[in-house]
């Protein structure tokens, strides 16, 4: 698919010698791009993207976007030239989410460090005109306000302007607030970080310039919605002790009534976003203790007694996300997992043959919708697959033409991008699994049949995920040193509806387990890897590390090494770490809770238990500066490693906040686990 590069490829071929374009002028054109190497380095296929966050307006005419300008991150609005009508230098301070709330108007959310509290991040809301060429925090006009970090923006807008909603966290007690410089010039407040905080709804009206305070809770709020008059506020309480929620409605700044109530057991209920028309937004919540949750669009009319009737999608385990109208926030459709890859529907029929239609015109490829504009004429899609590594196309309704915007990943040429499929097979007790399967790229293969590769198996972050087709870097090294991929859907998946879910009730470390294993015994009978030369690698989470741990001490006979990235090793330890912080374990102890089964019988499927066990070398890495998973796991299973006379490697590696200012620690991260697998697992 790559062809021609469009007036937009120049947000992705600057270098870090092209300076900032001030508002007004002409941007510097830059350097020509060298020809990418026919296989990159492990630091090239793991790097950041050139390009993110691309973001249409309103009319269709300007796309904003991230840039990676070196080690820099610019915020750049171009037209569709290519023209860049404004750039702002943020230098190394991460931009997670942008959009627009005004025709010339941008909100954008910037990650800090966390000042007080270690290894946490902390947002703050930016206002932007690109006209005037200035940029304010929302919280700037909060006043007699101790504020911490944005968690949530949601603009509700008509033709001309904008009102923002943003949550900020208001702390009950009094703490110390600091106040430090940053880079690009701004001063940020940082909080103490506590459990005891109420969040403030904050509006700000685009085109009047004028602040409230729109709605405050005399309670905790797990989590709150907009319907997308702006009108009604929808606020969701939790309780991580009983199971049990609560949904109020919220007008003109006070608590109207509950809408919803009920009881949970294997997961706990979540706001979506806004619903079709005024007066309703999406809650995900099993209808039933027990029973598999379902997407429902809720009114404001509703009471407890009614308000479960209307179901929007009725296995919310293959929801993928929602589709709004950029200007009204209307849902106007949505994405579904499964078979590797997202798959829309849309309520506006001639929308969702658009989409069949471009479907159609890119066999082959991944289509993911990223943006439009007001009158969804202009569609802004991400390509993924075959030749196109990370790459934007903009589609227009009214003529009906599909132009390359921009290229992602401009180093990797379509040779070095390893294919992806989908492949299927039957676990030892017959249960469908799915996985995606990655085999090396052909700059490796040299136009060799890819029969007897060893093989790297590499377990989803879980156990409520899926594998999918899509651009991953660590999986892009693997290949490109010769191996082949295997990312096992394996039961108690999401994306393949409930009864794949309900299969992994109470099978953590067992059938989930061998579910992996399967797909090698597979691969090895169709004679696409060596079953001789096997590693497993869990790359980034809990449940992906416990699953190779568990691989290589509880699965014998399968795994020459593995390797763990912050995985649980112990399961008792890890749920008396994990309770003292009841504010952020209260979900994820929720949704595992049916896949560990009884907590007696926890000792005997953690990994540490088996260390005599491990059949291999195991390398242990784990992020300094992690708050999410305690440290201590990863200790634990060095100790009992090294106590039983197993070899094994212990990393602990510097990170802060995820971002580009961290490439050293991934790209470190990333080259200890190649070298590791390389020498235990020799790709030739």
């Amino acid at each position: 698919m790559k062809k021609t590069a469009l007036a937009l490829s120049l947000m992705v071929t600057m270098s870090a010698g092209v300076p900032v374009v001030a508002h007004g002028q002409e941007p510097a054109l830059a350097v020509p791009a060298t020809a990418p190497a026919s296989v990159p380095s492990v630091a090239t296929y793991i790097s950041y993207p050139s390009v993110q966050g691309t973001r249409l307006s309103w009319d269709g005419q300007k796309i904003a976007s991230v840039q990676l300008v070196g080690p820099n991150i610019v915020l750049t609005v171009q037209d569709l030239s290519g023209k860049a009508v404004f750039q702002r230098n943020f230098n190394k301070i991460r931009i997670s989410d942008l959009a627009w709330v005004a025709p010339d108007q941008i909100v954008a959310r910037l990650v800090y460090p966390e000042q007080s509290v270690p290894y946490r991040t902390f947002y703050v809301a930016v206002l932007i005109d690109i006209k005037a060429g200035t940029a304010a925090t929302l919280t700037d006009k909060i006043k007699n306000t101790t504020a911490g970090g944005v968690r949530t923006i949601r603009p509700r807008c008509n033709e001309t302007a904008c009102r923002i909603y943003a949550d900020v966290n208001i702390l009950r007690s009094s703490q110390v607030i600091s106040e430090r410089p940053v880079d690009s010039g701004q001063t940020v407040r940082s909080r103490v970080v506590s459990n005891q905080f109420n969040p403030v709804l904050y509006e700000l009206n685009t085109s009047t310039n004028q602040h409230r305070v729109a709605m405050t809770t005399p309670e905790e709020v797990d989590d709150w919605e907009i319907d997308p008059s702006g009108q009604f506020f929808f606020a969701l309480t939790y309780g991580w002790r009983e199971n049990d929620w609560r949904v109020d409605l919220y007008q003109d700044g006070k608590k109207v009534r509950s809408v919803a109530s009920g009881l949970t057991k294997f997961g706990k209920p979540s706001l979506l976003g806004a619903g079709r028309t005024t007066g309703t937004v999406l809650l995900q919540v099993e209808p039933v203790a027990g029973q598999p949750a379902q997407i429902f669009e809720i009114n404001a009319s509703d009471t407890p007694e009614t308000a479960l009737k209307t179901v929007l999608f009725p296995d919310a385990s293959q929801w993928s996300r929602g589709i709004w109208n950029p200007v009204t926030g209307t849902l106007i459709g949505y994405a579904r997992d499964g078979q590797g890859a997202s798959r829309y529907h849309f309520f506006d029929d001639g929308l969702g043959a658009v989409w069949r239609g471009l479907q159609k015109a890119m066999p082959g490829y991944d289509l993911d919708l990223v943006s439009a504009d007001q009158s969804l004429n202009r569609l802004l899609v991400n390509v993924y697959g075959i030749d196109e590594a990370d790459a934007y196309y903009l589609y227009d309704r009214s003529t009906k033409t599909l132009e390359r915007l921009a290229d992602a990943r401009p180093n990797i040429a379509p040779e070095a991008l390893a294919p992806q499929s989908l492949i299927q097979y039957a676990a030892a007790d017959g249960t469908p699994i799915e996985a995606v399967l990655t085999l090396p790229p052909e700059a490796v293969l040299k136009g060799r049949d890819p029969k007897s590769l060893p093989l790297v198996v590499l377990p989803h972050s879980g156990p409520l995920s899926y594998a999918f087709r899509a651009y991953d870097g660590w999986v892009q090294a693997l290949a490109s040193k010769g191996y082949a991929v295997l990312e096992p859907n394996v039961r108690g998946s999401s994306g393949y509806g409930y009864d794949h879910i309900r299969k992994g009730r109470n099978e953590w470390g067992r059938k989930m387990q061998t579910d992996l294993s399967d797909g090698v015994r597979y691969l090895a009978q169709q004679g696409t890897i060596d079953a001789a030369r096997v590693c497993i690698i869990g790359s980034g989470s809990a449940y992906s590390g416990y699953s190779a741990l568990a691989g290589i001490t509880m699965d014998p006979g399968v795994y020459r090494c593995a390797v763990s990235y912050e995985g649980i090793s112990d399961l008792p330890a890890f749920d008396f770490e994990f309770r003292k912080r009841p504010w952020d374990s209260a979900d994820t102890l929720t949704n595992w809770s049916g896949f560990l089964g009884e907590r007696s019988g926890w000792k005997a499927i953690s990994p540490s238990t088996h260390a005599k066990a491990a059949s291999g070398p195991v390398l242990l890495m784990h992020r300094k500066t992690h708050a999410g998973l305690h440290i201590r796991q990863s200790q634990i299973m060095r100790d009992a490693l090294k106590g039983a006379g197993k070899p094994v490697e212990y990393h602990e590696i510097e990170w802060g906040t995820d971002g580009p200012a961290n490439d050293a620690a991934r790209l470190k991260a990333t080259e200890a686990m190649v070298q590791f697998v390389e020498k235990y697992n020799p790709p030739k």
